[in-house]
């Protein structure tokens, strides 16, 4: 016959059972408010990171454009490419090559490839250190740019220096001149001479016929 007034204890839990699962929930909580690294690939494709940068982990690889993925994690982060990587700048002339020392001069046409928005050109002459930076800079397509220089530096040769945003750049050595204002078009500056030279005497041949004629009249 079984008695139904048996009273059943009801077991008390094992603290260790609890302790172990607490430690780790709250070691994991201090983990990820110690040491948070978060990436993320935005809708333009760039990535943006932030957090534990002890291994350099948060830093964004350049050229920072055409990400299509990224991974996070405590020590690291990876960002999936497209595959398309920027290529260098090339120059191959420039318009005009000349300019008068002491004058502005615009340079209507520096030719190349694979020039960037926001890309920067100078000219470099290595022999005396000379460095002069261009203004108005209008990159018109990945094939030509627009710029101004004042030639304030010495007379020579300089080297044409094109730095795309990505601080991949290209020289054009010894691609521009400065010179005086004798040395400047001297084939132009007789070219006109001439030109002048041949008006005035058409203009002295009508004198002396009108003459002629006056003289015969008379």
């Amino acid at each position: 016959m079984v008695n139904m007034n048996r009273s059943f204890k009801r077991k008390r839990p094992d603290a260790r059972r609890l302790v172990v699962p607490g430690l780790i929930i709250a070691l994991s909580a201090l983990l990820l408010l110690a040491f948070p690294s978060v990436s993320f690939a935005e809708t333009s494709g760039t990535v943006s990171a932030w957090g534990w940068n002890a291994y350099g982990q948060c830093n964004v690889p350049a050229p920072n454009s055409d990400f299509v993925a990224v991974a996070a994690g405590y020590m690291y982060s990876l960002g999936i490419h497209s595959g398309a990587v920027a290529q260098p700048p090339t120059v191959t002339s420039i318009t005009p090559k000349t300019g008068v020392k002491g004058w502005p001069v615009t340079i209507t046409d520096l030719a190349g490839t694979h020039f960037q928005t926001g890309a920067t050109v100078k000219l470099e002459q290595p022999s005396s250190s000379t460095v002069i930076d261009a203004t108005n800079v209008n990159v018109e397509s990945d094939t030509k740019i627009t710029c101004k220089f004042t030639l304030s530096g010495p007379l020579g040769k300089y080297d044409v220096v094109v730095k795309n945003p990505d601080d991949q750049e290209v020289k054009l050595v010894n691609g521009f001149s400065v010179t005086n204002i004798c040395g400047l078009g001297g084939g132009a500056i007789m070219l006109g001479f001439g030109l002048m030279m041949g008006l005035l005497s058409l203009a002295g041949s009508e004198i002396l016929r009108k003459r002629q004629r006056r003289i015969k009249a008379g």
